[in-house]
């Protein structure tokens, strides 16, 4: 798919067994059934991991997906959908949050990661303006989010760098875990945060400087800065 409005048109496939990372397309067809987000998130889910697979194992998914509006001028378009098999149900699982990381993702030239396997010893997912790495990340294993994403920063020298990572709570085998996102934001439902936990993955680091691609970007700043429409009182209201 090229480049078109509101996507990027490329994701990655991170196998941490294998410690490879693999560039794919998003296709035209892909993106208009299924959106972004968790569109995208409930086809590869579907397509990929079997009822049998335990939640836990390398099998298992991890995806973190955009979509369209995402990293652009709409109201409240930066969310950014977690999906995996769930290991407090045994059945598909969701969770979303906003802020920055979905955004920086975009800004990167990523609309989704797909996240596979485990890794043999804690790392970290590096991604800097489209070019992705895999890196040991034994020194952050035990921090707290907080500690962890400011230690990140320092690693790269970056204060700008946004950052998606686990805390203790996985570290210890808790079962609902989530995965905190700048600035504090959680991606706090279904056991998420387990599931990144179980790959070894401590955290995963953006830093983007591209700009989501608009198709006509005249009509959607209008659009995107129009002024809310006044609304009645409800009919209980004392005022």
């Amino acid at each position: 798919m090229q480049t078109s409005g509101g996507y990027i048109g490329r994701y990655l496939r991170v196998d941490l067994s294998a410690g490879t990372i693999e560039e794919r397309e998003i296709t035209l067809e892909m993106a208009r059934a299924f959106l972004g987000g968790n569109g995208f998130g409930v086809k590869i889910l579907w397509d990929e991991v079997a009822p049998s697979v335990d939640p836990l194992s390398p099998e298992n998914v991890l995806i973190l997906a955009t979509g369209p509006l995402c990293g652009t001028a709409w109201p409240t378009s930066g969310r950014m959908e977690a999906i995996s098999k769930s290991p407090l149900t045994g059945i598909y699982g969701d969770s979303n949050c906003g802020g920055f990381f979905g955004p920086e993702l975009k800004f990167a030239g990523v609309d989704m990661l797909v996240i596979t396997g485990i890794a043999a010893r804690p790392v970290t997912l590096w991604i800097d303006n489209g070019k992705a790495h895999i890196e040991e990340a034994s020194d952050l294993w035990g921090l707290d989010t907080i500690e962890a994403e400011e230690a990140i920063r320092q690693q790269k020298g970056d204060e700008r760098v946004k950052v998606a990572c686990i805390g203790p709570a996985r570290e210890n085998g808790v079962r609902y875990a989530c995965i905190q996102a700048t600035p504090n934001r959680s991606l706090a439902r279904s056991g998420i945060g387990t599931v990144m936990g179980s790959k070894r993955l401590k955290a995963i680091a953006v830093r983007g400087r591209g700009k989501v691609p608009i198709a006509r970007s005249a009509e959607f700043t209008t659009s995107s800065s129009l002024p809310l429409p006044a609304m009645a009182p409800p009919a209980w209201s004392c005022s």
